[in-house]
Formats: C-alpha cells, structure tokens, sequence
C-alpha cells in the first residue's frame, strides 16, 4: 500500500498546474512558499499577541512559578506541543508535495539530526534563532557535499558538536549575550551615578 522502499510517488497535486517541468515547479515553489508563510505567521500571532504565548513564556522561564500564578502548566504545554506538531506535520506535507515523494530514506537519522542540529545551531528558545541556524548549516551541509557525503556529516556534526560546547544557546545566544552584557554595563554605570551623587 505504501510501495515499501520505494516509497508513494504518484499522489496528486494540485489541478490546473502547467505540464511544462520549469514553470511547474515555480509555481509549486510559490505554493508550498505561501503556506510557510502563513503557518509562520500563525506561529507568530499565537506567540506574541495571545494569552497562550505569554503563558509559553513563563512556564519556560519558570514553569512552577507559573503554576502558582495560576497558569494551567499542562494545558498549555499540550497546547505547545500541538502546535509544534501541526507545523512540522504542515512541514513534511510540503516537503512531500514539492519533492513529489514520500519514502522511508525522507525520516532517516541523518535528516532528523540534521534538522535537531539546525534548532541547537541557531540557539533554542526563539523563533529567528531556528530558522537562520537551518539556512546557515544547510548551507554548510550543501558546501560541503564535494567531500563526501559521510564525510559532510562528520564535518556537520563537529560544527554542532562546537556550538553545544562553546555557544550552547545557538547563534541566538550571541545575542542574548551582549544583551546582559549592556544592561550589566548599565546597571554599573547607574550604580556608580548613585554614589557620586
């Protein structure tokens, strides 16, 4: 029923699409580009602008805190975690629409590490920290490809490896980092105006 290793190929599309192979896959690009966009969005809107994202907040920064202010610590987190798996669900579909294929080698472990590491390599914990990691170490994936391909995952790993060492709040962290920096900085400055005065 699934075709077994070779996978599902010949599932529909779309009706109405052009026969010619570029203008196909342009507009199947554009497609699959717009409900990113709006499943991106919706993320965003839940995150920042209803009570469910201020309630993703404060249970991660302090989840029995946020219990004690009265926060439904559970049904939120299986509200997160629905919503999480809605949109990697939403991310398979496409991927599997825009390749024309599902197949067992699509979830290997090499993907699914891949796709692990550009979550740590662009720092956990905010939205734009994921996104520029997997557009960074796939880009680094696809650089290195001439190497080999077990070679490119040796080479990814250590990267990842890296970044859990010495960054392990991702890319994200830099930022984050130099953010405590500048409100220590301030603290300091407004301290030391105190004792003057």
């Amino acid at each position: 029923m699934t075709g077994g290793p070779f996978g599902i190929y010949d599932f529909g599309t779309f009706p109405g699409l052009p026969a010619a192979p570029i203008p196909r896959a342009q507009i199947l690009y554009g497609l699959v580009a717009a409900v990113v966009a709006a499943g991106v969005g919706l993320m965003l809107y839940v995150c920042h602008r209803t009570r469910a994202g201020r309630a993703f907040r404060a249970i991660r920064e302090d989840e029995v805190l946020a219990e004690s202010l009265g926060i439904n610590t559970t049904v939120y987190k299986l509200l997160a975690f629905g919503l999480s798996a809605g949109l990697a669900g939403l991310a398979g579909t496409l991927y599997a629409y825009y390749v024309q294929l599902v197949s067992p080698t699509v979830a290997s472990a090499a993907t699914t590490s891949l796709v692990i590491g550009m979550a740590v390599f662009g720092g956990l914990g905010t939205i734009w920290g994921p996104a520029l990691g997997a557009i960074l170490l796939y880009g680094i994936n696809e650089g290195l490809r001439f190497i080999g391909v077990v070679y490119n995952l040796v080479a990814v790993g250590l990267v990842i490896m890296v970044f859990v060492i010495f960054l392990p709040r991702g890319l994200a962290g830099l930022r984050f980092g130099r953010a405590r920096r500048t409100i220590r900085r301030d603290a300091a400055l407004s301290a030391a105006n105190r004792l003057d005065g």
